[in-house]
């Protein structure tokens, strides 16, 4: 993928949620779109922005905010699609539901779907249907795309890797726990890195799944997605950890940063560590040693992962207190807040110098550089 485009959660398959483009740093408000509540992150290509909603709708929507197409598959959408355009292929988009999501929330347990969940591929020029594939388990994992094929973790606590452009299963692995994390892939060697409620990190061969290694934490890795680094995997767990795991499976550093769990992932830029705590801060943490830089507080939890415009050392960072906010990178200083009118679980998307954010409220936002006349 191109330098400006943002096809994944955290942007790329070795999830560092960073870009080497400059963004404003008092983004001004450029567009707002009505759509549905949404969690999942947005995803941007060249040419086009799709954003996921809990009425399990994806809709494609060009950069002026206009809406191209939609397609509904009626079961909520909470884990960030991911983006296939490669060897010239037609774009592909493949997302996946999590049905019970609505029930869960609520406290209803009788799911009219039997918790039957669909993974599917979409045309990305115009939303049609490519293929589809059931499984039982929930999907809040999202998936990367490595060398032809797709890998996500569900519920029933498997790791699956499926066929890109035919919806076949190549293989799965039985973890001992729900995978709520979504995997990273690092293409010189080959590997899978992916968290589980089970306390464990494992490294997968791509090609057939096998074990290559797994590390024992302290704490479950809810949703937390592993980042890879300068050589190393960024993680962080329920029990307030963050942990520094060479690409061998050997810990080199951790650190219990809170009492609270951290939901939200590591991002990386320039031998820095950021994330969100539900302590309700956003914090910098040194990558070399794990030592703090800084820390900045919000109004409540933070579950979004952060996302970084490495030109200028911009930081976005989402919280659940309903704002979004933009803080200098190296120094920790607030530079600017936005206040949408609802939480935001989803994680920001730098593309084309601007940020893309979806929020409960329902609202897509796209911010970017001020117009001359008002700058």
């Amino acid at each position: 993928m191109g330098e400006y485009c943002w096809g994944s959660f955290k942007c790329d398959e070795r999830r560092r949620s960073a870009v080497k483009h400059s963004i404003a740093r008092r983004p001004s408000l450029q567009w707002m779109l009505r759509l549905e509540p949404m969690v999942a992150s947005c995803i941007c290509s060249g040419r086009m922005l799709y954003a996921s909603t809990l009425a399990g709708c994806i809709y494609g929507v060009e950069l002026s905010g206009r809406i191209r197409w939609v397609h509904r598959c009626s079961i909520p959408i909470v884990s960030t699609p991911v983006l296939v355009e490669d060897g010239g292929e037609k774009g592909i988009i493949v997302a996946s539901t999590f049905s019970t999501w609505l029930d869960e929330n609520d406290g209803n347990k009788n799911n009219v779907n039997n918790n039957v969940n669909s993974v599917f591929a979409l045309d990305a020029d115009d939303g049609s249907m490519l293929w589809e594939l059931s499984i039982e388990g929930d999907v809040f994992s999202s998936p990367c795309y490595a060398d032809s094929l797709v890998i996500f973790g569900a519920l029933d606590g498997y790791v699956y890797a499926v066929d890109a452009y035919t919806g076949r299963i190549a293989w799965r692995f039985k973890t001992g726990g729900e995978v709520w994390s979504s995997p990273a892939y690092d293409s010189k060697r080959r590997i899978i890195i992916i968290g589980s409620d089970d306390s464990n990190v494992y490294s997968l061969a791509l090609d057939d799944g096998m074990l290559v290694w797994q590390s024992t934490l302290d704490g479950k890795v809810r949703s937390s997605s592993p980042c890879i680094a300068s050589e190393h995997v960024f993680i962080s767990t329920y029990s307030g950890h963050v942990y520094c795991i060479s690409m061998d499976g050997s810990i080199e550093w951790s650190r219990r940063v809170s009492e609270h769990p951290i939901l939200s992932s590591p991002a990386y830029s320039n031998s820095r560590v950021f994330f969100g705590s539900s302590d309700t801060y956003v914090y910098a943490l040194d990558a070399r040693d794990g030592s703090m830089l800084w820390r900045v507080k919000t109004n409540n939890k933070v579950w979004s992962t952060p996302a970084i415009a490495e030109g200028n050392d911009t930081l976005i960072a989402c919280s659940l207190d309903s704002r979004v906010y933009a803080i200098d990178a190296d120094t920790g200083m607030l530079l600017w807040v936005f206040p949408t009118m609802d939480a935001i679980d989803a994680s920001p998307c730098i593309c084309h110098d601007r940020i893309f954010i979806g929020s409960r409220d329902g609202v897509l936002y796209a911010f970017g550089y001020a117009p001359d006349y008002i700058r």
